[in-house]
């Protein structure tokens, strides 16, 4: 549905035109689909060559809200890899910090890290979780730019 929305912009659907019972998708259903997505965690776009996404190493006053997210890490043993870097969404004047975790979606676990990285100083507007494995545009972005994690979970043996 994602990719769907994505290539479509903000067309008019029409859903099984040709079966019994097709139906359409108008702006507004748009909009809420788009909403949805959002508030589960997932990008609800994907750049385009006319607005390309911009990777970026985080600015260093992020360090305190590294450090409070690598403390949550270890006490709860919920993420064994986590990226931060910063995205910037083609002219937009204003980054985004985003918290990459390279685990499957979790709206529960992203309510919370988004609440920890709040507490340690991350502006709320700007900082968004996103779950690499189903975000195919972060984490080729994040391979792009050769990021290491901030974090791993050491392996145990």
């Amino acid at each position: 549905m994602r990719n769907l929305l994505v290539a479509g912009r903000d067309q008019r659907y029409l859903v099984n035109p040709l079966s019994q019972s097709p139906f359409e998708l108008h702006a507004a259903r748009v909009a809420q689909l788009r909403a949805f997505i959002a508030a589960r965690h997932q990008e609800p776009e994907a750049p385009c060559p006319t607005a390309p996404w911009a990777f970026r190493l985080p600015d260093d006053a992020l360090y305190p809200v590294a450090v409070a997210l690598a403390q949550w890490f270890v006490a709860n043993g919920r993420v064994d890899e986590a990226y931060l870097y910063e995205l910037t969404r083609g002219d937009a004047s204003e980054a985004s910090v985003i918290l990459g975790l390279n685990e499957p979606a979790d709206k529960a676990l992203a309510d919370r890290l988004w609440a920890v990285a709040a507490l340690a100083g991350a502006k709320g507007s700007t900082f968004a979780v996103r779950f690499l494995p189903d975000e195919p545009s972060h984490r080729v972005g994040v391979e792009r730019l050769g990021l290491e994690p901030f974090y791993r979970r050491p392996r145990t043996t």
